[in-house]
């Protein structure tokens, strides 16, 4: 797992960005929208529970994991001010829900409520579920987009399809690392249901 330092120019990066292809273009605009908040969480969950790593291996991968993960936020923030909003679309709704969501629903004191000493390492697991979740989910897009090669034959930004290429291969290199975190710290079958 190897975190690379990024920078986009979308100077030239239209808002169809996939010629003809607005909805398109438009669904992956939405996703710069709702990764940084989502990923900053992530950072943060992981250096909390980074001390009871056990496995000096999957620590290592945790640290990567980390690093990647801040770096993808910071390219999409990217996207988000030097993209999005120079040309006026405002977004400043979707990042407020997104937000929300991952500094107030799931903080470490959810909704500002103290969790309980007892409960803490289950809020902590059930949380660490919801991100082995979405990086198997990421994991599914992030080959998807990397094999995909329709957006480069409809004439598809290059700025634009790099972001998404790369932040894909990274998903699928560090795939397995938020599973085995979660079941490092104890997580298992029912928990991983709900």
């Amino acid at each position: 797992i190897l975190p690379r330092k990024v920078k986009f120019d979308w100077k030239e990066t239209p808002v169809d960005w996939i010629p003809n292809q607005p909805f398109a273009s438009y669904f992956i605009n939405e996703i710069n929208n709702i990764l940084p908040a989502g990923e900053f969480w992530f950072c943060r969950l992981y250096n909390k529970v980074l001390p009871q790593i056990t496995d000096e291996k999957l620590k290592q991968d945790v640290q990567a994991f980390i690093r990647q993960e801040a770096m993808h936020a910071n390219a999409h923030t990217s996207a988000n001010k030097e993209y999005l909003s120079v040309r006026n679309i405002d977004i400043q709704r979707n990042l407020d829900i997104m937000n929300y969501l991952f500094t107030t629903a799931l903080a470490d004191k959810p909704f500002d409520k103290e969790v309980p000493n007892f409960l803490q390492g289950q809020w902590d697991l059930f949380r660490l579920g919801v991100v082995a979740t979405v990086e198997h989910m990421t994991c599914v897009l992030g080959k998807y987009a990397l094999y995909n090669k329709r957006w480069e034959e409809l004439g598809a930004d290059p700025e634009m399809v790099d972001l998404v290429k790369w932040h894909g291969s990274e998903e699928i290199e560090h795939r397995t690392v938020a599973f085995d975190l979660y079941r490092h710290l104890g997580g298992g079958y029912i928990p991983r249901y709900y």
